[in-house]
C-alpha cells in the first residue's frame, strides 16, 4: 500500500479531518491533501510527526511493516479490530488498563456461559 493510502486510512479510522491533523503536526492542510492525493511525499521530519501522532512506526507509514514491526498483516485485521486497536492506543496507560480489565472480564463471562454443567 502507498503512503498516501495509509495516511488517509489512518486519518479516517481515527475520525480526524485533514485540518485537525494539520494543526496537530504543524503542516498545512494543503500539504496533507497533497500527500493523500499522491502529489508529494513528506520529508523525514513530517514522517516522524505523523508516526508519533498516530503512534505507528515510520515503516508502517511507508508500507514496509505493520505497526507492530511484523510482516504486513493489515488484511488480516477486520475494520472493527482496527477501530478497537486505535481506541486502545489512544487511551493512555490508565485507559488501557481499564479497557484490558473490562475485556478480560467479558471474555471470562463468555467462557463461563459456555461451560457444560
Amino acid at each position: 500500500m502507498k503512503f498516501s493510502e495509509i495516511l488517509k486510512n489512518l486519518r479516517k479510522e481515527n475520525n480526524i479531518s485533514q485540518l485537525t491533523l494539520s494543526k496537530n503536526i504543524d503542516f498545512s492542510q494543503s500539504v496533507i491533501s497533497d500527500w493523500e492525493n499522491n502529489i508529494s511525499e513528506p520529508n523525514i521530519i513530517a514522517l516522524n510527526e505523523i508516526a508519533n501522532y498516530f503512534k505507528v512506526t515510520t515503516d508502517y507509514l511507508l508500507g514496509r511493516a505493520d505497526d507492530f514491526n511484523n510482516v504486513q498483516i493489515e488484511n488480516e485485521l477486520t475494520s472493527r479490530e482496527k477501530q478497537i486497536l486505535n481506541v486502545f492506543r489512544q487511551s493512555g496507560e490508565l485507559g488501557q488498563e481499564v479497557i484490558f480489565a473490562y475485556a478480560s472480564g467479558v471474555l471470562n463471562q463468555y467462557k463461563q456461559s459456555k461451560k457444560i454443567y
